[in-house]
Parts: structure tokens; C-alpha cells; sequence
């Protein structure tokens, strides 16, 4: 960690800090803009970053040719960072296969994938605005299946 002070500096170490993040939680993996400003400035130590200066870091990574992507989830534009070489494929991968079993709930999500219930909703929303999955809003829950419409 360069822990410059440098946007280039912060390019890089931004760049580092998310890289090492999504290949260590593995495929398909995202992470939530806030995790990512806090994963930086824990890394930087002393030589902390403001979060326009994640922003506009991650702007510069997510750029066509850059490591990292930078899409908006659910219907409140959170934004979430992945690698770019993650398709929507990879994304939808793991959420397809544990709907083999049974209806997908966010909570169910978040504890198969280990990630916050808050994230599972982004990305149930996600693959549903994609047509991956359709949505069942239950009295108890909301529960989401395989779209098979998409096999015609």
C-alpha cells in the first residue's frame, strides 16, 4: 500500500485493496461502495482518503480496459464494485444453482453466499431486473425463482 497522497497514488491503492478483496471472496463476487471506502482507508492506516476520492478512484478503474466495473444495484443505485472480467453469467451462477433446490429469500442468499442480507437484496434485484429471476412477493417473504420464460 502506497498510502500516497497522490490521485494516482489512490488509483493504485484503490485498484490493490479491491482486487485482493473480490479474488479472495471469489467468483462472481461484489463489493458494496461503503465496504470498499472503509477496506482502503483500513489499508492506507494514518493516510486516509475521503469518499469522493474512492469515487473518483473507482471511476478510474472501472473505465473500458480497467481491472475493476462499477455497476448500480436495486432501485436505490447502490453502487457495487466487481472485476471487470465478471460477467452477469458469473454473477447469476451461484444464485441459479441453489435455486435448483428451492425459492431463493435474501436471507437465504446472504447465508449460503456469506454476505449481508443488505447485499443479497442488491443482487436478487439485480438478476431480477435482468429477467434471470422472477419475484413471488409472499405474505411472509419475498422469494424469487428461476425465470423459465427464458427457455422458450
Amino acid at each position: 500500500m502506497s498510502g500516497g497522497k497522490t490521485k494516482d497514488d489512490i488509483v493504485a491503492d484503490v485498484t490493490k485493496v479491491c482486487t485482493a478483496a473480490l479474488e479472495k471472496k471469489g467468483r462472481g463476487a461484489m463489493l458494496l461502495m461503503h465496504d470498499v471506502f472503509c477496506l482502503v482507508n483500513r489499508a492506507r492506516g494514518t493516510a486516509l482518503v475521503s469518499p469522493e476520492e474512492v469515487i473518483s478512484a473507482l471511476r478510474k478503474c472501472s473505465k473500458p480496459g480497467g481491472p475493476l466495473r462499477t455497476r448500480k444495484l436495486g432501485s436505490v443505485g447502490a453502487i457495487a464494485v466487481a472485476l471487470a472480467r465478471t460477467s452477469d453469467a458469473e454473477m447469476d451462477a451461484p444464485l441459479l444453482n441453489m435455486l435448483e433446490e428451492a425459492p431463493l429469500s435474501a436471507f437465504r442468499v446472504s447465508t449460503e453466499l456469506k454476505i449481508t442480507v443488505a447485499e443479497a437484496r442488491y443482487l436478487l434485484q439485480d438478476a431480477e431486473q435482468r429477467a434471470v429471476i422472477v419475484r413471488d412477493d409472499a405474505p411472509e417473504c419475498v422469494y424469487f425463482y428461476r425465470n423459465f420464460f427464458n427457455d422458450f
